[in-house]
């Protein structure tokens, strides 16, 4: 059944899940070469850019990052869904080893090809990846012109809200913030640690001690 031979559409689907499942087993024992062998034998179809994204992560551990990179770029991709779809997993493989600084160039090119469209978790990945550069303020724009596009957009309360907290600055916002996110997500196990880390900020000890054990 996996042996390199012609197979219908519908049979390299099943193949490919195969693959997927034997890599998934090497990398639940520890053996990455193995899961390597299985994941570089997917073929074209829907499974190889997350197979490819894999193998990516284990070049990377490996400090073969370049390579990593480049096999995620090189993915096929005939429509903007799937060319979004690369896009994000290269940028999640770039924070994965916090190559913060190739994270937003990729994603500041994503965006502005975008022109007129709207994209929010493109947008929203690139706000993160812009704080992380140290762009405070432009990322900071970026988050409040997402929530203006779309009111109940709680990752961006929460994004900025946690920001001004981890730089203590304007934490009475940065408190309001974050409600106004648990709002929508009252039960994210984040947002509600978003809550006790401003808490104590704040230095409400009692209180952000109460918040970070219900997170």
């Amino acid at each position: 059944f996996l042996k390199d031979t012609p197979v219908s559409v519908e049979r390299q689907a099943e193949r490919d899940q195969a693959l997927m499942g034997l890599a998934q087993i090497s990398l639940e024992a520890k053996r990455e070469t193995e899961a390597e062998t299985w994941l570089a034998q997917v073929g074209a179809g829907d499974q190889q850019l997350r197979a490819r994204s894999i193998r990516a992560a284990i070049l990377g551990r490996k400090g073969q990052i370049a390579q990593g990179r480049d096999l995620i770029r090189s993915t096929r991709a005939v429509n903007p869904k799937q060319v979004r779809e690369r896009t994000l997993a290269e940028v999640q493989f770039l924070r994965q080893f916090k190559l913060w600084q190739s994270a937003y160039d990729t994603l500041t090119e994503a965006v502005q090809a975008l022109e007129d469209e709207d994209d929010e978790e493109l947008s929203y990945e690139l706000a993160m990846a812009t704080e992380k550069v140290g762009r405070f303020e432009q990322a900071e724009a970026l988050l409040r012109e997402l929530i203006e596009r779309n009111p109940r957009f709680h990752h961006a309360y929460n994004a900025l809200g946690f920001s001004l907290a981890d730089r203590n600055v304007r934490l009475t916002e940065a408190k309001q913030l974050i409600i106004k996110a648990l709002t929508f997500a009252p039960e994210d196990p984040f947002i509600t640690d978003s809550l006790g880390w401003v808490e104590f900020r704040l230095g409400n000890f009692n209180s952000a001690l109460t918040v970070l054990e219900k997170a």
